[in-house]
């Protein structure tokens, strides 16, 4: 069978019940940490730009959106909640691919839910497999996708996006294939978008597509059936990675997402965390500090390594900067910190020129070696493997003080407790607000 109709089917076949209960625990931790994400970010430019436009256009009062009380049609839902999600990129990110998934396919999933009034077991079977729909389709386009300049969030969270849609709406096999063949025209997103309001954008674009061409087939369009498998992986430098569809429905790639706990990059995440642990193993003082020494996977240093951000934005896409604020003290998993001003903060540029960042080819996307060189002369070393997971008890304590963080106590645990209880509920339903 071809791509398309192996994820066609995965899509109409699987229920409920074939979803591992690990499984389904990791989209409940997921969607916590997207809520919290949408939440804090309500009321970031991007977002209020999306709710202004429209919200003039109007339309039916479908679907719930962050930062205010009215209601809009699904496709506008899904856009401006997927913009709200990823504004101030704080939200999971997986290496298969290295794309922003929940950003993609939790608005689109949502939107539609509310629309069909759908079960909650019936919304978390399809998040989980949009979910998974995202992974495989990131993983069978590969990293050449990425390098060549494409935004896999916008590109294969379309694909993703589509797909819980499809779920809700009861999509059969042939209708999944026209979907998937109108989105190898309608999937885009660009990476040359990174520190600017277009890169959330992109999420939203891709949830916003996925309700589009899923409503569309519903309605009777139809499509090249393989455009995914031919046309797309030929024009956007994809790999054709059969592999990717190894297993699927008898193991979800999405259990392996990895969740942020610093508020900028993910490519930035483990040298952060290395030198963090080296701070604290030593009680390290930046008067201390000649040089810090940072080795990563080259790929990253077309992502993250701006050499002089000159706003909070660019601040998060920097690795200078942001190994600079934690040997100045500064919290980097609070999004108030990256303010515009940031780079004129006292001591940040004198860190900044003491810190190297080089490409090593052996190294793992998740994986990072620091170096960091005393005025006595000592030389510290520490490496660091973001792609480890959590144990369950772990991570869920993690996200929690981050949802805590991002939204209040009291928001945080309204919200925990309606996930926990969305496998009962007779009719899906969140409270978005904070």
């Amino acid at each position: 069978m071809s791509l398309s109709q192996v994820l066609a089917d995965f899509v109409v076949k699987t229920q409920y019940t074939d979803i591992p209960d690990h499984s389904l625990t990791v989209v409940q931790a997921s969607l916590l940490d997207y809520c919290a994400c949408a939440i804090a970010g309500q009321n970031e430019s991007v977002a209020v730009a999306l709710r202004g436009m429209l919200n003039a256009e109007g339309g039916a009062a479908v679907a719930v959106v962050f930062g205010q009380t009215e209601k809009l049609p699904p496709r506008a839902a899904a856009m401006i909640n997927g913009a709200c999600a990823h504004a101030i990129d704080y939200d999971d990110t997986h290496f298969d691919y290295i794309g922003h998934t929940s950003v993609a396919v939790f608005p689109a999933a949502i939107a539609m839910a509310e629309r069909v009034g759908a079960s909650g077991k019936a919304f978390l079977t399809a998040a989980q497999i949009g979910l998974e729909v995202a992974c495989r389709v990131g993983a069978y386009m590969g990293r050449s996708h990425y390098e060549a300049g494409f935004h896999q969030t916008a590109t294969s969270g379309s694909f993703g996006a589509a797909a819980a849609v499809a779920k809700l709406l009861g999509l059969n096999s042939l209708q999944c294939q026209y979907m998937f063949g109108l989105l190898s025209s309608r999937a885009s997103g660009l990476k040359n978008q990174f520190g600017s309001m277009g890169k959330p954008y992109n999420a939203g674009m891709a949830a916003s597509n996925g309700v589009e061409v899923a409503l569309l087939v519903s309605h009777g369009m139809d499509s090249v059936e393989n455009g995914l498998e031919t046309d797309f992986v030929a024009s956007h430098h994809g790999e054709a990675n059969d592999q990717a569809l190894a297993s699927l429905g008898s193991e979800y790639r999405f259990d392996y997402i990895s969740h942020k706990f610093h508020a900028c990059c993910h490519g930035t995440h483990a040298a952060l965390e290395a030198l963090i642990g080296l701070r604290q193993d030593y009680d390290l003082r930046p008067e201390q500090i000649k040089h810090i020494q940072v080795k990563v996977h080259s790929r990253w240093l077309k992502v993250c390594d701006l050499p002089a951000p000159t706003s909070g934005l660019q601040a998060k896409f920097s690795y200078r900067m942001v190994l600079a604020m934690v040997m100045q003290g500064l919290n980097t998993g609070d999004p108030l910190a990256y303010t515009d001003h940031l780079h004129k903060q006292a001591g940040l540029q004198e860190s900044m020129a003491q810190i190297t960042v080089s490409g090593d080819e052996k190294l793992h996307d998740t994986q990072v070696e620091v170096g960091v060189t005393l005025s006595d002369g000592r030389v510290l070393h520490k490496a660091y493997d973001c792609g480890v997971i959590l144990p369950m008890t772990l991570l869920m304590d993690k996200l929690t003080t981050k949802a805590q963080v991002l939204v209040g106590a009291e928001a945080a645990a309204r919200i925990s407790a309606q996930i926990a209880d969305l496998a009962y509920a007779k009719r899906f339903q969140l409270t978005l607000d904070s």
